[in-house]
């Protein structure tokens, strides 16, 4: 499969229409937004950029971000395949999906704690049946790794996710909210892609099978 992965669209529609481009001449089979859709609101603009990628005519699995309203996942006006608390199958593979991020110096409107996060994405993978491949899509990174270091140095992703991909060995984390640590890295098995801003023209194309993957970052000139 190969994905088109997007965050931390901060309501910038400007961008919409060039990742779509992008993405058919990719011949995408996914698009995933990993949260920050909007810069706090309001839902229509977070509709009218998801809209905006189905034009592609492949499906959109998002998730809300920190910086999202908390009614987005369950807003009737928001497009199909958001999967907050939820899952998708598409083929064998699985996209498990927890938006939101933990507590932070940066100001939210939708944070979890460790353990919560820790305990809903058990709880939906727990209930999944066969599957060849496991996608988790996540606004926060994992801690400890290249896509979760601020500013300052230090690293401030989610200790939960970082455990999850110790313990469960998904294929990918697909994440975003740290804007300054757009790159790949890996936990074990698993590849972690924060694919930077796509306020900034930023994405990444995820392709692979089999827990084989490999991602290679791009940015509209």
């Amino acid at each position: 499969m190969r994905i088109m992965a997007l965050t931390d669209f901060h309501g910038t529609y400007s961008m919409v229409p060039r990742l779509a481009r992008v993405a058919q001449q990719e011949d995408v089979e996914a698009i995933v937004v990993a949260g920050d859709i909007t810069n706090f609101g309001p839902v229509s603009i977070a509709s009218q950029i998801i809209r905006g990628l189905l034009v592609v005519g492949a499906p959109v699995v998002w998730v809300p971000g920190n910086c999202d309203p908390p009614e987005l996942a369950t807003h009737p006006n928001m497009p199909p395949h958001g999967i907050h608390f939820g899952t998708l199958m598409s083929r064998n593979i699985v996209f498990v999906g927890i938006g939101g991020a933990t507590p932070s110096p940066f100001p939210g409107m939708l944070e979890y704690s460790e353990d919560r996060i820790h305990s809903e994405i058990m709880h939906l993978i727990d209930r999944i049946g066969e599957r060849d491949e496991l996608i988790l899509v996540t606004h926060v990174p994992p801690y400890g790794t290249s896509a979760d270091v601020i500013y300052t140095g230090e690293h401030v992703g989610s200790e939960a996710l970082a455990q999850i991909a110790q313990e469960v060995r998904p294929s990918l984390i697909l994440c975003g909210h740290i804007h300054e640590s757009r790159g790949v890295d890996r936990i074990d098995d698993t590849l972690v892609v924060n694919p930077g801003p796509a306020m900034n023209g930023l994405y990444a194309v995820v392709e692979g099978e089999r827990g084989e993957w490999d991602a290679r970052l791009g940015m509209i000139e």
